[in-house]
């Protein structure tokens, strides 16, 4: 990320790399454009310091708070499109029973910068039908990773003060899947607010 590049620019050639090209050149696009993590932080706070009261209004609007973490949205509007977030840790709990920290999936693809802190992460695959850990990984302040759509992951620790910046693959489903660590096997799929949309019971005469 040049020192001239702002996350808008940024944005909008991803978006034109998403129309483009598949998922994978897309995710490398990603990759080396935030690779200097400095350079985004650096970006991430101007921008956001610049934002007009009409513009952190949106922001607001647009932005999630989960139980783990806010989920700040930089940029992207379209709800299975590509979007740009900042992920603010809150005081790390331990424990399975928030999704940051259960074994699931994604909807999308998505490569993260870590820009402050540092967060320990668990890969895992199935096998003969059940849940096996492939791997932990620390992701300290500096590191860039990918994930895809179709790999599985949980968190496992992450440190006072942890920032992320979260660039989404548009959707490549309409839900994700969480894994019961007990029992190592699917536990529940969560589907999308526009595959509920389309099913609300209220909306059938």
């Amino acid at each position: 990320m040049g020192r001239s590049a702002t996350m808008g620019a940024l944005f909008s050639s991803w978006e034109a790399a998403a129309s483009r090209f598949g998922e994978e050149d897309l995710l490398k696009s990603v990759r080396a454009d935030i690779c200097d993590t400095d350079d985004v932080l650096n970006a991430v706070r101007e921008e956001m310091s610049a934002l007009s009261p009409a513009g952190r209004d949106l922001l607001m609007v647009r932005s999630v708070e989960t139980p783990t973490h806010f989920k700040w949205c930089l940029a992207g509007g379209e709800h299975r499109g590509l979007r740009v977030w900042l992920h603010t840790y809150k005081p790390w709990i331990p424990g399975e029973d928030r999704h940051a920290a259960s074994i699931h999936d994604h909807r999308y693809s998505f490569v993260s910068a870590v820009l402050a802190g540092e967060l320990r992460e668990r890969r895992w695959r199935i096998h003969e039908g059940r849940i096996t850990a492939a791997g932990d990984h620390r992701r300290p302040s500096g590191e860039t990773y990918a994930i895809a759509h179709s790999e599985i992951h949980s968190l496992g620790a992450v440190a006072p003060g942890t920032a992320t910046l979260l660039v989404q693959a548009p959707a490549a489903k309409p839900f994700s899947t969480v894994y019961d660590p007990a029992s190592r096997q699917e536990k529940a799929k969560h589907f999308d607010l526009a595959h509920t949309f389309t099913h609300l019971p209220l909306l059938t005469p």
